[in-house]
């Protein structure tokens, strides 16, 4: 009995583990990743995370539209990273410009959101239910 139970426990752990949200991250109000927040440690002059999306700042109203999960705020001391809208990413890949988005899993529907070009690792046109959708990874392919 204590070896099923502990299985359960076990797999009940993994299960609980794999579906844990990672958060939406932003730098200097722009679209990042938490490996771009890793990389640029040193040029983060502060942080800040947001466990509830109606206590975030005006600014990043077009985050909570899609974040469903915490979000980290960041502020560069320097901003001198390449920057572009979803939508110019959506005309670069010969889609509508107000086609949503896939970034990591979430869909952004609002293609004003800015996004830094080093955090775009992997970049497909998918068809998702029947429509074809710009998919944006943080991490490399594998």
């Amino acid at each position: 009995m204590k070896k099923v139970l502990f299985s359960l426990f076990i797999a009940a752990s993994f299960t609980l583990s794999a579906q844990k949200a990672t958060a939406v991250v932003t730098a200097n109000g722009i679209l990042a990743s938490s490996t771009f927040m890793k990389a640029n440690a040193k040029n983060v002059k502060s942080q800040k995370t947001f466990v509830d999306n109606a206590k975030l700042p005006q600014e990043l109203s077009n985050i909570s539209d899609f974040s469903k999960k915490s979000v980290i705020t960041i502020v560069l001391k320097d901003d001198y990273y390449d920057k572009i809208s979803l939508a110019d990413m959506n005309l670069q890949n010969n889609l509508d410009a107000n086609n949503p988005v896939m970034y990591d899993g979430m869909k952004i529907t609002n293609t004003s959101v800015i996004i830094y070009g080093d955090v775009m690792q992997d970049i497909q046109v998918k068809t998702i239910d029947g429509k074809k959708v710009l998919n944006i990874s943080s991490t490399p392919k594998s």
